[in-house]
């Protein structure tokens, strides 16, 4: 870890290149590096990002991460895939109250 040292080593603040190669050495991300907190804000995506993300929840055992998968997966199996969604040239159909004729 031979940018840890250099950087322990210096008074300078470190180049964006020695931050990047930080953060991938150490295997954080760079919002956590940069922050001290996981501002990652993209999707999860495939099965081993929601089992780690699972994983992480403190007082969930390993039963509670597959049922919770399970459900999850269920879930996500049960939406419609991108090309079976209408297309924009569909007519969404509006919901009208309807009214009783007054007598």
């Amino acid at each position: 870890m031979n940018t840890v040292n250099e950087l322990r080593n210096t008074d300078k603040s470190p180049s964006i290149d020695k931050v990047l190669k930080l953060a991938a050495e150490l295997g954080l991300n760079l919002g956590y590096v940069l922050w001290g907190g996981d501002q990652d804000k993209s999707p999860i995506r495939g099965d081993k990002e929601i089992l780690e993300t699972l994983h992480r929840i403190e007082g969930l055992d390993q039963r509670g991460v597959e049922v919770v998968f399970s459900v999850i997966d269920t879930v996500i199996n049960r939406q419609p895939s991108k090309q079976e969604q209408s297309s924009s040239d569909d007519q969404r159909e509006l919901a009208t109250h309807l009214r009783e004729p007054k007598p």
